[in-house]
């Protein structure tokens, strides 16, 4: 047998590792999206502000942000409070303290999408892979 074929094909290793990111982070954020939607649902809503410089709620500082650190690594956070608010208690509310049971709302929220973040992120890298590239000549 005589295999001196030749490929057209080119292996573009960074092209593809700069796509496999970006389609990952994008994966990555929209479902910290849908944790950030299903956390404020699952959230003890309180009626009361706990400063009256600070009137607000902790259901309206859980928000979702792309991580920006390194740009090849892709990556999402869901957070809980704003200190500039004077909302500062949701790690509080999560895990409880000596005078309060826990009431979790981030946790539960993150394990109800596991199994989306992760065909979601399986989804994103077979587009990477499957996406038609250049041949050389």
């Amino acid at each position: 047998m005589n295999f001196n074929a030749k490929t057209a094909a080119v292996w573009n290793g960074k092209e593809i590792q700069q796509h496999m990111a970006k389609e990952l982070g994008n994966e990555f954020y929209s479902s910290a999206r849908r944790i950030e939607a299903s956390a404020k649902n699952k959230v003890p809503r309180s009626d009361y502000p706990i400063t009256n410089k600070h009137p607000g709620h902790l259901q309206d500082t859980i928000r979702a942000a792309r991580a920006r650190r390194k740009k090849w690594m892709p990556g999402a956070f869901v957070f809980a409070g704003d200190r500039e608010k004077g909302i500062y208690w949701g790690h509080m509310v999560e895990y409880g303290t000596s005078k309060m049971k826990a009431q979790p709302f981030l946790r539960p929220a993150m394990q109800g999408q596991r199994a989306t973040i992760v065909s979601g992120a399986a989804r994103g890298g077979r587009r990477v892979i499957n996406k038609p590239r250049r041949m050389a000549r």
